[in-house]
């Protein structure tokens, strides 16, 4: 199963949106799953997939139990991958310089942020937590780069994110 997900995205070369049909469950509640999702990006043998009310992860550390998974090959897309370092300056505006029209832009990394505290976060048991606070370190992960740049309002930081650019958004 994950063996032909891989396989399929291996196979596109990152020039194709690849779907995949899940049979599961959701861990939080046993209740029973059979959707089409998106294929953000392969983590080992599991998958960060998403939807068109969120983001998740396959496997005992995510949100989804997956019984069958069926790959779909989808329609053509390009994918770039770039790093941003911050040094101590406001956060934002870096962000706002990476927006692409017709794109969608995921985050991943870690940064030290001056205020935490005011991070205000939600917790979702059915989906991804692709911001996560310790202290000054906030990690982000698979992170739209709108939903980042709204938590991050006005915060200064430093570290370094990796940027996933994919061009056209999926058909979600």
């Amino acid at each position: 199963m994950r063996d032909g997900v891989m396989q399929t995205i291996s196979a596109s070369g990152g020039g194709k949106h690849i779907y995949v049909d899940i049979e599961g469950s959701w861990i939080s509640d046993r209740q029973p799953i059979k959707q089409q999702f998106w294929v953000i990006k392969q983590e080992g043998n599991e998958f960060v997939i998403a939807d068109s009310k969120g983001i998740y992860k396959t496997g005992v550390m995510g949100q989804i139990a997956t019984n069958r998974l069926v790959p779909k090959p989808g329609e053509a897309a390009q994918y770039q991958i770039i790093g941003v370092d911050f040094g101590e300056e406001e956060i934002n505006p870096k962000l706002q310089q990476l927006i692409q029209p017709n794109s969608l832009i995921f985050l991943s990394g870690t940064l030290t942020i001056d205020s935490p505290e005011e991070v205000k976060l939600s917790l979702n048991p059915k989906q991804l937590q692709t911001i996560t606070i310790v202290g000054n370190t906030i990690q982000i992960e698979s992170c739209p780069i709108q939903w980042a740049m709204h938590k991050l309002n006005y915060q200064f930081g430093s570290g370094s994110l990796k940027v996933q650019i994919v061009s056209p958004p999926p058909k979600l």
